[in-house]
């Protein structure tokens, strides 16, 4: 499922074996380090795996954190309609996660 629909495979079910050739070279060749495929999910039935920088990626609990803390946070502007400024998302973030919020929220 990685590899299809690719420039590599054309096709939506690639043969596994030469999907696995194909890796084995390219990983002999260097060009997979440092990323790893991740299946993405978009709860439709849709999913796609796509291959992501390892130092990019963090883990699911982290993205919860940061999906309900957005949801908290649009609540909040909801509740609140004449405030000027909105809250930034790391206020919602337990205080173990704050390095989560991007640098310029926090630094606000």
């Amino acid at each position: 499922m990685a590899w299809a629909n690719t420039p590599d495979f054309p096709v939506s079910q690639p043969d596994g074996a030469l999907v696995m050739n194909h890796v084995m070279a390219l990983r002999k060749a260097g060009k997979l380090d440092g990323v790893l495929p991740v299946m993405w999910d978009y709860g439709d039935g849709h999913r796609a795996i796509r291959w992501e920088r390892a130092s990019s990626l963090r883990p699911y609990s982290e993205d919860i954190h940061l999906w309900n803390a957005a949801k908290l946070m649009k609540l909040d502007e909801l509740a609140h309609p004449r405030r000027k400024k909105p809250r930034s998302i790391a206020e919602f973030l337990p205080e173990a996660l704050q390095h989560l919020a991007p640098a310029e929220e926090a630094a606000a």
